[in-house]
């Protein structure tokens, strides 16, 4: 697996509703753990193991880390590796892409520049 940047403990980071890099889609995170595939708890894994199946397209087939992180409401949200090796929670509700290294805030504002 390529090496990709593992988002810190207890730092806020931006995320993006659906994966769709708008203002309206953005929220942030705070990280609150980072566990390793063969530490993780049967139930979340179960979780990815149907993520995986019914989301074929956005995420790995294998992964090397889980991250548990709570919204700006206290919700919780797991994310796992994608296809492209970033990072996409998972579930139906807020599931969203993580911007790790500021790439996608970056595209974002690019884009509102040229508004």
């Amino acid at each position: 697996m390529k090496n990709v940047m593992i988002p810190e403990l207890n730092r806020v980071y931006n995320c993006f509703d659906d994966g769709k890099i708008r203002m309206s889609r953005l929220y942030t995170v705070t990280i609150k753990e980072v566990i390793p595939f063969d530490k993780i708890d049967e139930e979340t894994l179960s979780w990815w193991k149907e993520e995986v199946i019914s989301c074929y397209w956005l995420y790995r087939k294998d992964t090397d880390f889980f991250i548990k992180a709570l919204d700006v409401e206290g919700g919780e949200q797991v994310f796992v590796r994608t296809l492209s090796n970033g990072w996409f929670s998972m579930g139906f509700l807020i599931a969203g892409e993580l911007d790790i290294d500021g790439t996608l805030i970056e595209l974002l504002n690019q884009r509102m520049k040229q508004k």
